[in-house]
Order: structure tokens, then C-alpha cells, then sequence
């Protein structure tokens, strides 16, 4: 590995992922979006501290129970995580389709 390689080891961004959802949207949505911001932030080079899909379903916050376990999570990477990822799925009330 070279010099540059680890420089960029070193200061490689560990980000911080919240994927909420609802009961009102499908669950499909909040689970690829989940691998959606997951292969972006890999093909980035970042790193990222998420629930992983054991923890809730599809590794998604949907309750409180749900926080809590993100929350404590994130203490424990507390001085590693950059910043945080805040993900939701909502309708647009434009164009009454799905967004995140």
C-alpha cells in the first residue's frame, strides 16, 4: 500500500445512517433504499455505521425500540462518525409519487 493509499485510509468520512419508515409505505422502498445508500457510500469510498438488518427489520427505524438501538449504536462510534444520514420515505404532495 502506498503512502497516499493509507493517507487516505486515515482520513477516509464515516458516516452516520438513520433509514426511517412508516406503516403506511411499503417496506420494499425503505429495504432498497437502505442497499441503495449502502452501494453509493462503498462505491465512494466511505465508510458508514448503519443498524444492520438483524438488529430491526430490514435494518430500518420504524419505532421507538427501533431509535433506541440507533442511538446506541452511534455512541459507540461516537468519534468515528463524521456525520449523520437521515433517509425517509414520504409522498410528494406535487407529484403524488414516492420520494425519499
Amino acid at each position: 500500500m502506498s503512502l497516499i493509499d493509507k493517507k487516505r485510509q486515515l482520513i477516509k468520512v464515516t458516516f452516520g445512517i438513520i433509514v426511517g419508515n412508516r406503516d403506511v409505505f411499503p417496506d420494499e422502498l425503505a429495504k432498497s433504499g437502505r442497499v441503495e445508500i449502502i452501494e453509493v457510500l462503498k462505491e465512494l469510498g466511505c465508510n458508514y455505521v448503519i443498524l444492520n438488518e438483524k438488529d430491526t427489520r430490514f435494518g430500518v427505524v420504524e419505532t421507538l425500540s427501533d431509535a433506541k438501538k440507533s442511538a446506541d449504536l452511534f455512541k459507540l462510534y461516537f468519534f468515528f462518525i463524521y456525520t449523520l444520514l437521515f433517509s425517509k420515505i414520504k409522498k410528494s404532495r406535487i407529484t403524488n409519487n414516492l420520494i425519499y
